[in-house]
């Protein structure tokens, strides 16, 4: 499935918090100034410590309503669209198994691990790791007036039984007030994939999936906006997408209006950004979701 490029969709996307956001360490600091939860951070070389979001913590909660999304496609007993932890793509792993090749592996997969992965087959969808900067002058000047983006907040615990506040529960946690910068690649993809990465952007920016910690407690909604798209293709006058009819993989060619395709000297590139982007992926959602339905119907 990835032995070639029929397609590479690479996503340059922008994070902004709508409310309190909190993707957190995970440890207790040693400094007892410290608040006991704190912001992921990483060290960038000559300038010190600043926030970031992992690329885990982003796919995490992208598979999660992509699984509940694909759920939605069949009945309850009906797990070819998203496995059950009980019965996972995984656990039919087996000396059989490991001697078929990957693009037959990825049609016994359910329609979750052939878009997001399992420990089977490779993902078709990459996060990147998000930053609060694009460039290190901004890093630098970020990292001066970092106090001003963080709020430290307070959290207690309370007594079931009096409805009291229970003492010497009090903590501390931060919350980040920053644009996050990131990249989400898709490489090979089929034309419904693509559409349910920007379906569930759809649904993040609606608020129906949040991020980080204390996502019931008001933290964690975010929004995301797609801010340009860089396209290769094989293709030679559109895009050339996977299919698969679960019982074969093939490929097809889209062509989208208004999509300017040049080549590189090796495939055909294309960027846009703002109107024509927005173009696309009207086009890439409408005919994505029209696939899906169609394949929903035959698998049942």
């Amino acid at each position: 499935m990835f032995d070639e490029i029929l397609s590479i969709f690479s996503y340059k996307i922008l994070i902004i918090p709508q409310t309190g956001f909190l993707v957190s360490q995970g440890s207790v600091p040693l400094d007892p100034s410290e608040p006991d939860i704190s912001f992921m951070r990483c060290t960038l070389p000559g300038i010190g410590l600043l926030p970031y979001i992992p690329g885990s913590s982003i796919k995490g909660p992208f598979r999660a309503h992509g699984e509940s999304l694909l759920k939605s496609l069949g009945d309850e007993t009906h797990n070819h669209f998203a496995c059950n932890i009980s019965e996972s793509c995984t656990s039919r792993r087996n000396e059989e198994y490991s001697k078929l090749t990957g693009s037959e592996k990825y049609l016994k997969l359910c329609y979750a691990c052939r878009m997001f992965g399992c420990m089977l087959v490779a993902s078709v969808i990459r996060f990147e790791d998000c930053y609060p900067w694009r460039n290190l002058e901004e890093a630098s000047n970020l990292y001066k007036e970092l106090d001003e983006h963080i709020m430290v907040r307070n959290g207690i615990s309370i007594d079931r039984n009096s409805g009291k506040v229970n003492k010497g529960a009090l903590f501390y946690y931060e919350s980040v007030n920053l644009p996050f910068y990131g990249q989400v690649v898709l490489k090979n993809p089929e034309l419904w994939q693509v559409a349910l990465f920007l379906k569930i952007i759809d649904h993040i920016n609606e608020g129906f999936q949040k991020f980080g910690r204390a996502k019931s407690r008001g933290l964690g909604r975010v929004k995301i906006e797609p801010t340009e798209l860089t396209l290769y293709t094989k293709g030679k006058k559109g895009i050339l997408f996977r299919t698969t009819d679960n019982r074969r993989e093939a490929s097809s060619e889209r062509v989208i209006e208004g999509l300017m395709l040049n080549d590189d000297g090796w495939l055909r590139k294309g960027i846009v950004s703002g109107e024509e982007m927005k173009k696309v992926n009207a086009f890439i959602s409408k005919k994505g979701i029209e696939e899906l339905l169609q394949q929903a119907k035959r698998v049942g």
